[in-house]
């Protein structure tokens, strides 16, 4: 699987905190997304390797501004955020359990959160759906951008729990009062490694507001063997049903539709027989079932999972399902590995009660 760090070299400028990228790839794929920047600053500038102690921007990672001046560019920097026009990227964590793997995938995110540099400027608000496991003192170790930004959240107060405490929260986006200025979002599930930009995948909204869908989701695509629903009891979308673990979700659609008491009446009936071992997505695939033109589709790209034979290009998000992170023989251990060595923020900024093996 070829990785996209190799798209980006810097030139050597006066001010190399403010060098402009230049993509140099035989990729079709991304030289399409980013022809607009071709142009290069200086004829005979050299590219340089990009290192782990610079940032996207060619920002220092280890900022020397004393406290004082830190603060008030911090300041600055969130005025500049523009929330209108951001992306709105969701996880929950609860539990110290996935406190480590959830920070993994979000510097994996942060590392790609780089459109506001090779292209327009790109927004992204990162919610985090807690039970206390994280703070706002734990993210408030990344290093600021005036394009990002991340939010904690309580949970949804009487959310069903079913599989895994706080899974069940995607199913109450649209209800949280939290979120109810937003008309959509993307849900992502911490056992997530992003190898691509998210501005991509939220292009693909446009689908969904065409076929009017309140969840974009992704199959389990035919040529794997990770299926349950196949010889499953309960109803389940399409052929193989689909897979919760990364999902487009329409609030403003959801809100629309009859998918609230359809989704409680799905858990009381289903929940006494022991037949939602899957839990949400056990939800998500009986109402899909049953609304089939409610749910998009989406490239599997989106929810790439080593076990459901995704063909359709190279993976965006990479969905570790089955403890893959723990599997030394696997890919994804291989990639959570390699994450874990680069360093995005301030070590002295980091929360004491965060692991430094997060950044």
């Amino acid at each position: 699987m070829k990785l996209p760090f190799g798209r980006q070299s810097w030139s050597n400028t006066d001010n190399p905190r403010h060098a402009p990228v230049i993509l140099d790839t035989g990729d079709h794929r991304h030289k399409d997304r980013h022809s607009s920047r071709t142009d290069r600053s200086s004829a005979n500038a050299g590219p340089v390797i990009l290192s782990a102690e610079v940032g996207v921007a060619g920002r220092n990672i280890y900022p020397v501004a004393d406290e004082e001046e830190q603060t008030q560019k911090d300041a600055r920097e969130a005025e500049n955020f523009k929330d209108a026009q951001a992306m709105h990227l969701v996880y929950s964590a609860c539990g110290e359990t996935v406190k480590s793997e959830f920070f993994m995938s979000l510097k994996s995110l942060y590392l790609f959160a780089v459109s506001g540099f090779v292209r327009e400027p790109a927004y992204y608000h990162i919610h985090v759906l807690s039970d206390g496991a994280v703070s706002k003192e734990d993210l408030a170790s990344l290093r600021p951008l005036s394009n990002f930004k991340a939010s904690v959240h309580p949970k949804f107060p009487g959310a069903t729990t079913l599989f895994k405490l706080c899974s069940t929260e995607r199913m109450y986006l649209h209800q949280h009062a939290d979120f109810k200025d937003l008309d959509k979002v993307i849900y992502v599930d911490t056992d997530t490694l992003w190898l691509d930009d998210a501005v991509f995948w939220w292009t693909h909204f446009k689908h969904v507001g065409t076929m009017r869908a309140a969840f974009g989701l992704a199959e389990n695509a035919g040529s794997g063997n990770g299926s349950w629903y196949i010889n499953a009891p309960i109803p389940h979308h399409g052929e193989r049903g689909v897979n919760a673990g990364t999902m487009m979700a329409s609030l403003a659609a959801i809100r629309a539709s009859n998918f609230t008491a359809e989704r409680d009446a799905i858990i009381a009936n289903y929940l006494p027989l022991n037949q939602l071992p899957l839990g949400d997505q056990d939800v998500l695939n009986i109402y899909g079932h049953d609304h089939p033109d409610q749910i998009y589709v989406m490239p599997c790209i989106f929810n790439f999972r080593f076990d459901a034979g995704c063909q359709e290009g190279q993976p965006v998000v990479l969905h570790g399902n089955r403890a893959l992170k723990n599997n030394p023989s696997s890919s994804y251990n291989h990639l959570y590995t390699f994450f874990s060595k680069i360093g995005v923020a301030n070590p002295a900024s980091v929360s004491s009660n965060t692991s430094l093996e997060a950044f």
